[in-house]
This record gives structure tokens, C-alpha cells and sequence, in this order.
């Protein structure tokens, strides 16, 4: 068989646009030809997400729905984090070739490859290629401007009477002016009840100096606003000898007027690097944080391997809350092997104490292969679906059916009522 058209179909999430796009760049090399749809391509290549069973049980449904449109002859390849961390779910209606973002070498034994995989330039680290921007027409530089303007407007807003939705407000419009730029993948931490680490593979980070020269042409193409992403942003740069303070320091010392927004950071590097974040904050660099606090109970964190102090972690995030201009964002886990009540309450109390702009809650599920899969005292789905009700009683912001459907794929005998 030789090259023929390929299709890419993309249930992974945010964090894997680059990588996903390399991948495209390795077929275009060996002259597959990107074209038509599922039903019309020789190679469909789907990435599968597969951190929860709420993600697998859905990519289930959407994997069977592509096998069914593919045409005969038709080759499949499913890439993510789902064959690494559901081997056996995946297995039930497909046993194919598969890849995950550290692991490429199936694609190299596609037809007519003539450029290998590991011999095109990378992503992350020493020399990381980083495709040249396009310049937005004149349509999307008008609704730029358009955008600068109403976010200038709702600053001043917020100067003297700052409230929860023009942060919100705010929020969203910078969707429409951001640039996304993945500054890392990989992940170095053992968390107990995560199965995404099987498939993420070491740290691997993007030089600064690339990251800024990113931020230095988007700046000239018109956009302020540049969300940084990684799998645990806190590691950035442990391959390159550096860290993530000195990728902080240089957006601090960056001549012209940018904001960033800062994605999925543990709450130990956040601690670690609490100053300089706070000195985003003071120079309006900061417009979006994301702290995955997961709970606010000191035992349960341990259990989650997490030694934090809980009361330093609450004074921090509330002097960023000071900050009216930036949306702070975390995340919960409900039902945690051996959550009582009371350890339940610390967590409604942090949520309480900082009053985060978004929360959003997982509730616990076991996944193959995890260390809290094999963990005693299992909570019920009746207690998860009472802590679900005092989470919306208490005004959390957070997405009510969201959490309920998660519920629902969390134990697998049965829905919520």
C-alpha cells in the first residue's frame, strides 16, 4: 500500500494541539494526503482521551461510531493517553497499531514511510520547532481590536467595583483574543489516582527563548493574551536545567504590555513560585490561574501525595484573590478512598475562604492500574451524590450537570437519581 489520504480525529484535549499537529506534518513529509473525511480516508489516526472513565466510556462511543463510517481496507491508528490507560476497554473493539504523546514509532511502519518519526524536528526541547504564526485577516484583526477595547473597558470596571462576573466577563472575551502555546508535556509527579502519567512520558519542555519569541510575534500580530499549558506546568523545564520561575521572570521582564494565563500547576509549585507570580499580579501579567488544589483536608492530601500546608496554600491563593483582574480557577476530587464527612467539610471551607471564579469537581473514579484503585474504604454513590448537593448548596461556582454526569460514568452499577 502506498501513502494515501489521511484524516485526524481529535477527542484529546487542549493540551495536545502541537503535538497532534506534528503528527500531521510526519504524514504531509511521507506524502499522505490529508483529505475528505472518516468515510473517504486510507488512515484514520484517533486521539483517544482516556484520563477518567467519563473520558473512556465516551471515547468508547466515539471510536465504535468511526470504525462503523470507515471504508473498507481503510487503516486505523488510535494515539492519546487512552491506550496506556484502558488497555483493556480499547481492546473490546479494537487491537490495532497505537501511540501515545512519548511513543510514535507505530506510525513509522505505516506505507511508504521514507522520514522517520524520530528524525523530524521536535516539539519540546533543545531546538524545538515552532511553526510560523498566520497573520489574521483583516476580519480577525477587526474583532481584535474590538476585543482590546471592550477587555480595557471592563478593566476599568473592575478597578472600581470589581464583581464575580465582569471577571467572568473578562474571561471570556480573552478567549477571543488568546494564544494558546504549549510550553511542556510530560509529567514527573507519582499521584496515586491518576492513570494519565502511564501515557505522558518524561518532562519535556520548550526552551524559553522559544516560548517568548512566540509571545514576541503574537504580540505583533495583535494579540496580548498567551495561555500557557502543559501537562504540569510546575516541571517546566527540569529537562533543560532550568524551571519554571525563570520562564516566569522572563514574561516579567518582557518589554511590551502581555498577560498570561497559567494552566493546570500543582499546588506545590505554586507555593514555590508564589512570588513571582504575585509579581505578575501586580504588574497586570496575570489575567487566569489554575491551581488543581483536589482537596482541603491535610490527611487526604497525604493520601493523595501531596504534602502541602493547607493554611499557607488558603493565604496564598486569597492574596492572588486580592487581584480583582484574574479569573482563578481549581479543581476538587469528591470521594477520595477514605474521605469522611468532616475531611469533606475542609474542603467546602478552602473552597469558601479563597471563593474561586470556577471549581471544577471530578468525582473520584477508580482507573486501571492506579495505587487508589487497590485503596480500602470506597466511598458510596449515595455520599458523593450528598457532597454534590452541599457543593451546589453552598454556591460553589461550578458546572452542576457536569458533576452529576461524572457521577454517573463514576460507578459503573448505575445512574444518579
Amino acid at each position: 500500500m502506498n501513502p494515501g489520504t489521511f484524516n485526524l480525529v481529535n477527542g484529546s484535549c487542549h493540551r495536545r494541539q502541537e503535538e497532534i499537529a506534528a503528527v500531521k506534518r510526519f504524514l504531509v513529509s511521507n506524502r499522505w494526503r490529508e483529505e475528505g473525511g472518516v468515510n473517504q480516508a486510507d488512515l484514520v489516526i484517533f486521539f483517544a482521551c482516556g484520563a477518567m472513565r467519563l473520558n473512556v466510556d465516551e471515547m468508547m462511543v466515539s471510536l465504535t461510531d468511526v470504525i462503523g463510517k470507515m471504508k473498507n481496507g481503510a487503516e486505523l491508528v488510535v494515539g492519546g493517553c487512552l491506550p496506556r490507560t484502558d488497555s483493556e476497554r480499547l481492546s473490546q473493539v479494537f487491537t490495532g497499531k497505537t501511540i501515545t504523546y512519548a511513543d510514535y514509532t507505530a506510525l513509522d511502519t505505516l506505507p511508504g514511510v521514507e522520514n522517520r518519526f524520530e528524525t523530524l524536528p521536535k516539539v519540546f526541547g533543545n531546538g524545538a520547532f515552532c511553526p510560523p504564526l498566520v497573520k489574521p485577516g483583516l476580519r480577525k484583526a477587526g474583532a481584535l481590536r474590538l476585543v482590546r477595547l471592550s477587555l480595557d473597558l471592563a478593566r476599568v470596571l473592575m478597578r472600581h467595583r470589581p464583581t464575580s462576573i465582569l471577571r467572568r466577563i473578562a474571561s471570556r472575551l480573552r478567549q477571543y483574543e488568546r494564544m494558546v502555546i504549549s510550553v511542556g508535556a510530560g509529567c514527573s509527579r507519582t499521584c496515586p489516582y491518576c492513570a494519565k502519567r502511564f501515557a505522558l512520558g518524561p518532562v519535556r519542555s520548550k526552551p524559553a527563548e522559544k516560548v517568548m519569541q512566540r509571545i514576541a510575534a503574537g504580540r505583533m500580530l495583535g494579540y496580548r493574551t498567551f495561555d500557557l499549558f502543559a501537562d504540569s506546568i510546575g516541571d517546566y523545564g527540569q529537562d533543560l536545567g532550568t524551571d519554571f520561575g525563570a520562564l516566569l521572570d522572563s514574561i516579567a521582564d518582557f518589554e511590551a504590555a502581555v498577560s498570561v494565563g497559567i494552566y493546570d500547576l500543582h499546588p506545590e509549585d505554586f507555593i514555590r513560585y508564589f512570588d513571582r507570580i504575585l509579581g505578575l499580579c501586580k504588574t497586570d501579567r496575570l489575567h487566569y490561574l489554575y491551581v488543581i488544589t483536589e482537596s482541603g483536608n491535610a490527611r487526604v492530601l497525604r493520601s493523595m501525595r501531596r504534602e502541602i500546608d493547607t493554611v499557607d496554600l488558603a493565604r496564598k491563593l486569597q492574596a492572588i484573590r486580592g487581584y480583582k483582574s484574574v479569573f482563578m480557577q481549581t479543581a476538587i476530587i469528591v470521594g477520595y478512598p477514605g474521605e469522611t464527612d468532616e475531611e469533606f467539610d475542609d474542603t467546602l471551607a478552602l473552597l469558601g475562604e479563597v471563593n474561586f471564579d470556577n471549581v471544577y469537581v471530578h468525582c473520584y473514579c477508580d482507573m486501571p492500574n492506579t495505587e487508589s484503585s487497590r485503596l480500602d474504604g470506597k466511598i458510596s454513590k449515595e455520599t458523593v451524590s450528598r457532597r454534590l448537593r452541599r457543593i451546589a448548596a453552598a454556591g460553589i461556582r461550578h458546572s452542576v450537570s457536569e458533576a452529576r454526569r461524572e457521577c454517573d460514568h463514576s460507578f459503573p452499577w448505575g445512574s444518579l437519581g
